[in-house]
């Protein structure tokens, strides 16, 4: 064999390893790109959502908030005398008028980039405006899409949810006895958590939310932010009384859009890769291994917001 032929007979062989050992991450990475998220924005006070009827929105790269909502949390007196606003707070006091580009902050009058408006009956206002005009730390997260309002330290999963018994959820694990027990044998606890105790946190990461994402050929993932060291993407499962199905967490689709944030990704082919088939499952295991004490080891269950 001359030397041309053998160089290309090692560089062949080379790209035929290098496929078989990353190749379906690489085709699957060439076929699928996240071109469409549903990530509504979150209003958390003290770390914890607020829930309103209305959703908070971005106008022109402004964001906009329910008033009464924030100003009821903050111990606000809110009056309204037709389309003006009258919020008192301690020593502060803010004014506004429905439809107006300005407001009024102990009286000096300050202009606002989105006049002031009404969306199924609630008033919504720019952001800035609440947090000078009632004296309290606010900040837009755009990345995460949260407006924070005091407080941004995220509670531990245990201090806002208590362990459960795990053997009435025994019956989403059939035949599954690798997801039904630790080290220590079977779980005997398991948190169940809903989207709206997001965020938390737990020994090895905070979680801040999970949402649907869809690729260009709009198939269905699983969004989930956390703030983790770990360079994996953690695989979930999708639990009915049926048997478990693995939803695969994706590497090759995982963001960094800043140091210890990661957008992860979650497959939902092995269950049709719709909304519809997702509606069907109750719950997803999504964590294991968490410790509640020196004997005992619990589960993590989230109940299927999309139900």
């Amino acid at each position: 064999m001359n030397m041309n032929k053998f160089t290309m007979a090692v560089v062949g062989a080379t790209l035929l390893a290098s496929s078989l050992a990353g190749g379906s991450s690489a085709i699957a990475a060439e076929k699928a790109k996240i071109t469409k998220v549903d990530m509504p924005i979150k209003l958390l006070y003290n770390a914890r959502q607020l829930p309103t009827d209305v959703q908070p929105e971005s106008v022109n790269g402004t964001t906009l908030v329910p008033l009464r909502v924030v100003s009821d949390k903050l111990g606000g007196k809110l009056t309204l005398t037709g389309k003006n606003i009258r919020i008192v707070k301690g020593k502060s006091t803010l004014s506004l008028t429905i439809g107006a580009s300005t407001a009024s902050i102990n009286g000096k009058t300050t202009r606002l980039a989105v006049p002031v408006k009404v969306v199924k009956g609630r008033t919504l206002v720019p952001l800035r405006v609440v947090s000078e005009g009632l004296g309290v730390a606010v900040e837009w997260d755009s990345i995460l899409q949260f407006v924070w309002i005091g407080s941004k330290d995220v509670p531990n999963i245990r201090d806002i949810r208590q362990p459960v018994d795990f053997e009435p959820y025994l019956t989403y694990f059939n035949d599954s006895d690798f997801l039904a027990k630790s080290g220590m044998g079977i779980y005997e606890r398991t948190y169940i958590v809903d989207a709206s105790d997001l965020p938390y946190k737990d020994d090895v990461m905070t979680t801040y939310r999970m949402d649907l994402a869809h690729d260009q050929n709009n198939h269905l993932y699983l969004q989930t932010i956390v703030n983790t060291r770990a360079s994996m993407a953690p695989s979930y499962y999708y639990l009915s009384k049926q048997k478990p199905v693995v939803a695969y967490g994706l590497n090759y689709l995982t963001k960094i859009p800043k140091k210890g944030i990661h957008f992860y990704y979650n497959d939902t082919s092995k269950i049709g890769g719709t909304l519809n088939s997702l509606k069907k499952y109750e719950y997803f295991d999504v964590r294991k291994g968490l410790i509640v004490n020196s004997k005992e080891m619990a589960k993590v269950m989230m109940k299927n917001p999309w139900r």
